[in-house]
Formats: C-alpha cells, sequence, structure tokens
C-alpha cells in the first residue's frame, strides 16, 4: 500500500492547480441567504453522507456542500477583517519646529494634552528616536501578534498654516537593565500633512509594509512633529489618532 503523501511537500502542485485557472482574485460575492450555520452543514453531512449505504454519497450533494462550506466560513484572502487597538484625541502645544511629540510624562498616550518631547533632528525609516524607560507608559501595549498596521486619524492647527509630519516604531518592553527601550523597529511614516488652511482638519494614513509583524509584548510610539511650526509663540493641533491591525491563527504566514 503506498504511503500517503506529506501535504506539504505536495503543497506547491496545489497551487499550481489554482494558480493554471488564471483567475483574476476578485472576491466573490456572498449574499446573506447563501451562508449556511454550523447546524445546518453538520444536519446535511449525516443526511447527505451515508456509509454502507448504496448511493449514499451523491457528488451533486457533495458540491452542494463545498459550495455551502467555502461561501460560510472566513477566507483570509478575501475576509481580511481589521479592528483597533487604539484610538484616542488630544492636542499639542507646540513651541518649535523641532520637537518629536510623543505622550504625556504623567498619563503616557491616553493623555488629553500631549507634551513630552524629543528635538531629535530626524526621525524615519532608518533613525529612530532614543527613547528613555521612563516614557514607557507613552507607547501602547501590544497584546498578541498583529499584522497589516496602520495608523489613522486628523490634524487641525487651531491658528497657523504648515506641514505636520508623523512616524511610528514599535520597541521592546521596558528592562530594568537598560536605561533605554531597546530594538526599535520602523512601522510607517505617514505622508506629510499639509496643513492649508488654519482651523481645518486634516485626515491621514500610514500603512506598514504587509509583511510586518508587531509581535506581542512590544509597545507602539508615535512621534508627531509640528514642522511648519512659524518659529514664535505657540501654536495648538487637534489630533485624533488610532491604530488598526489585522489578526492571523498563529499558523498563518505571510
Amino acid at each position: 500500500m503506498p504511503n500517503t503523501p506529506d501535504y506539504t511537500a505536495q503543497a506547491a502542485s496545489y497551487a499550481l492547480k489554482f494558480n493554471s485557472q488564471s483567475r483574476s482574485n476578485d472576491s466573490a460575492a456572498v449574499t446573506a441567504n447563501e451562508l449556511v450555520d454550523r447546524d445546518n452543514l453538520l444536519f446535511f453531512i449525516e443526511e447527505n453522507f451515508k456509509t454502507n449505504v448504496k448511493g449514499g454519497v451523491k457528488i451533486e450533494n457533495l458540491r452542494a456542500f463545498l459550495h455551502a462550506l467555502v461561501k460560510s466560513v472566513s477566507v483570509l484572502s478575501d475576509d481580511k477583517t481589521f479592528a483597533i487597538l487604539m484610538h484616542t484625541s488630544f492636542f499639542i502645544s507646540t513651541g518649535a519646529a523641532n520637537r518629536w511629540y510623543f505622550g504625556n510624562q504623567s498619563s503616557g498616550w491616553a493623555s488629553t494634552s500631549w507634551s513630552q518631547f524629543n528635538t531629535q533632528a530626524a526621525i524615519n525609516s532608518t533613525t529612530p528616536a532614543s527613547m528613555t524607560g521612563f516614557y514607557s507608559n507613552t507607547g501602547v501595549d501590544v497584546p498578541f501578534d498583529m499584522r497589516n498596521f496602520q495608523v489613522f486619524g486628523s490634524v487641525l492647527n487651531t491658528g497657523a498654516t504648515g506641514d505636520v509630519d508623523i512616524v511610528v516604531f514599535y520597541y521592546d518592553n521596558d528592562d530594568p537593565s537598560q536605561s533605554n527601550l531597546q530594538n526599535p523597529v520602523f512601522l510607517c511614516t505617514v505622508p506629510t500633512i499639509n496643513l492649508a488652511v488654519a482651523g481645518t482638519s486634516y485626515s491621514f494614513v500610514g500603512s506598514a509594509s504587509p509583511s510586518v509583524v508587531v509581535p506581542q509584548g512590544k509597545k507602539i510610539f508615535a512621534f508627531i512633529r509640528n514642522t511648519g511650526h512659524g518659529g514664535a509663540g505657540t501654536e495648538s493641533l487637534r489630533i485624533t489618532l488610532g491604530y488598526q491591525y489585522s489578526k492571523y491563527s498563529s499558523g498563518f504566514t505571510v
């Protein structure tokens, strides 16, 4: 009796069978009356797949079952679901163009007033911010592995115009043996937001690379700079900020 092939070794040939169909990969529309609940699926199996009965399994019933099953389950390539890790609203009284704000020393990222800042010349995909563990409460904790990370929101300058820049990183959690937070990883840069009209809210979105997985136990930090600050006095930014993600099972990789 021949050995059963290892399904992992057969994966490439299985994929080829589907790729050879040359389909466009558009999502198939499924209407509500085509969805079948688990009870009906199980009852259908018992009713239509009889053992030791002549004609107990009919190809027509098998096709019907497979169609119902495919339409009733979540398919990752079509039904990727997103959720919100964090959404908050706050203001920043910005005092200069070289300040990257990242939260509040006392009440962290959830504060309605972000006042803690870093005057590092550049924070970008290759230059992370140097963060001491003292400010670890300004980062949002990651409760499980997350994929397809996005930062989104809106920003308004109450009395002036100019550019605003936002960069997002994740770091290790605080380590008592280290003075600074370790292993920063770049997530995304929001395209520069041009606040062309004072008192007007402008929306923004920034996306991490699809291959990036934010691991459980990390902390996410957003750094916000009023790059267009006029150079004198205080300019107030009103901001909404959110983190969005999708979650796959532990056995799924991209």
